[in-house]
């Protein structure tokens, strides 16, 4: 069984586009340390955060 998760990102004017990646970067390590596997991002509607989706299996018994 898989537990899903997402993460967002607020998209901040202020930020060069190298602060962004780097937010975004170290958020999926973050996660990515914590046992969490990326499957995908997207831009959300109002284009003010980018959703990060990861996924892990659930550990049983």
């Amino acid at each position: 069984m898989r537990e899903t998760a997402e993460r967002h990102v607020e998209l901040r004017s202020s930020w060069t586009s190298q602060e962004t990646i780097d937010h975004l970067e170290g958020e999926a390590e973050r996660m990515y340390n914590l046992g969490w596997r990326y499957t995908g991002s997207h831009v959300d509607a109002l284009l003010e955060n980018v959703v990060i989706c990861f996924e892990r299996e659930l550990k049983t018994g």
